[in-house]
């Protein structure tokens, strides 16, 4: 799996990732007879993951909101397959809901915010006497992770044309590195005020400074668009915002001004 992310820009055809919504498909990776579908790629990463875990063990599955039953289904038949002893699944929504709700003594509204490399996911989820209930949910796909990650890639290619006229997206090697430091980046925002960012090639190598202001340039656009969504999803979904929970999946906190959104889209209702 690391040999295949290093070089997931430069070989995108040759690399299967964000293989989950086309479990269940023909849909192939590859080229000729390397070529391999979503069950595949599942079942190769099960075993790989299970072979770490006693074989007695029992597992549930939290999956993601935009998977079909029937897929629900077949991942399960694929563990089954395996050897795993399956004990059923759930959403992931429902399971970050009982994590964020579970010192409420009553029943509680959630607002679950996950994302992945398929879409941005926004879930409400009601727990009553303890047991989950997902009442309503919606897939963003056009604000997916990798979406993100490719805007801070163009952003930094923007920044490096500016200060010496240079695209590191022209050449291969260049172009893969600055995609993989900018998912690095991206997962480690909030830690410190400012990150470098280093290119280079035979004969030129430049360092840059991404500050928390240029990320805020970076990802404006995206932010207005997503507001406008969230706005319409709590108003149309949502019938009431009393004592809301909001419950984000972790990789949200490498989103600068996530919270501070998602906030500000529940204000006037109590949140935790």
């Amino acid at each position: 799996p690391l040999q295949g992310h290093s070089f997931s820009r430069q070989g995108s055809h040759k690399v299967c990732s964000n293989f989950l919504p086309w479990i269940g498909s023909n849909k192939t990776w590859g080229l000729g007879k390397s070529e391999t579908i979503a069950d595949h790629a599942l079942e190769f990463y099960l075993v790989d993951l299970f072979t770490q875990i006693p074989p007695e063990t029992k597992c549930a599955f939290s999956l993601p909101l935009y998977l079909a039953p029937k897929q629900i289904r077949r991942i399960e038949q694929i563990a089954s397959k395996i050897g795993v002893q399956v004990n059923g699944s759930l959403t992931s929504a429902t399971a970050l809901a009982l994590g964020a709700t579970r010192k409420s003594q009553t029943s509680s509204n959630c607002l679950v915010v996950e994302m992945d490399g398929f879409g941005l996911s926004l879930s409400h989820v009601q727990i009553a006497d303890g047991v989950p209930h997902l009442l309503t949910g919606k897939v963003f796909p056009e604000f997916s992770l990798h979406l993100w990650v490719l805007k801070l890639t163009d952003f930094i290619a923007e920044k490096a044309i500016l200060h010496c006229r240079k695209d590191p997206r022209v050449k291969p090697d260049t172009d893969q590195a600055l995609f993989l430091q900018a998912q690095k980046l991206l997962s480690s925002i909030g830690t410190k005020p400012s990150f470098k960012v280093m290119l280079e090639e035979e004969f030129w190598n430049q360092e840059f400074i991404i500050t928390q202001a240029d990320l805020k340039r970076c990802f404006s656009g995206m932010f207005a668009a997503l507001k406008l969504q969230l706005n319409d999803f709590i108003s149309h979904k949502i019938t009431t915002l009393d004592d809301i929970h909001l419950a984000l999946a972790h990789n949200l906190g490498g989103v600068p001004g996530m919270t501070s959104l998602l906030v500000q889209a529940i204000y006037g209702a109590s949140y935790h």
